[in-house]
């Protein structure tokens, strides 16, 4: 029970800590301040509040995001293992917990493509092919889970739905992972 609750909370941080990293090079992380400045005619509020402050990985702002995420992440996680005993739990519709993560994972998908959209329209044109699939690789990690928890709620069998969205979602993100890890290392 132990190992695995504590596979359950390192999911829940690996998670918020992706999501994080994410959202660093979405808002312009790496970047020269230049770069990311801020052209107040093309931006509303929001947009001009995430880049100013989430570019930053030290900065206020961009830590209490990730410590929100990273409480909310494991929350959930404790949460789901009220339902049941099995760490992956958290990441199903069966219960609140799983619809309320799926349903963070489309709202900060949706965050995270206002900011890589910002960022890419103020960068130089050699990085915007960069930020092109930065932004399908983030978004596809973002909406996969939400995709395989809707889709096997009404296409799969309810005894075959976790392992479906677990292989699913596991087999994916594996790939994006691999995918990000190649774009932010790459050097052409």
């Amino acid at each position: 029970y132990g190992i695995d609750a504590m596979a359950a909370y390192s999911s829940a941080i690996c998670d918020a800590l992706l999501t994080t990293f994410l959202f660093s090079i979405a808002a312009g992380w790496t970047l020269p301040s230049s770069v990311v400045s801020v052209n107040t005619e093309n931006v509303n509020a929001l947009q001009r509040y995430i880049l100013t402050n989430f570019s930053h990985p030290t900065s206020m702002s961009f830590l209490m995001l990730a410590g929100i995420v990273t409480v909310l992440f494991m929350i959930l996680a404790q949460w789901g293992r009220m339902y049941s005993d099995d760490f992956d739990s958290y990441h199903e519709l069966d219960h609140w917990p799983g619809r309320i993560l799926v349903w963070m994972r489309l709202v900060l998908g949706l965050m995270f493509l206002g900011a890589v959209r910002q960022t890419s329209r103020q960068s130089p044109v050699g990085l915007r092919k960069f930020y092109t699939k930065f932004t399908v690789a983030g978004a596809v990690w973002f909406w996969s889970l939400p995709f395989f928890a809707w889709t096997t709620s009404w296409a799969i069998p309810s005894y075959l739905r976790r392992n479906v969205v677990f292989l699913g979602t596991f087999v994916l993100q594996s790939i994006l992972l691999g995918l990000l890890s190649w774009l932010v290392t790459a050097h052409h």
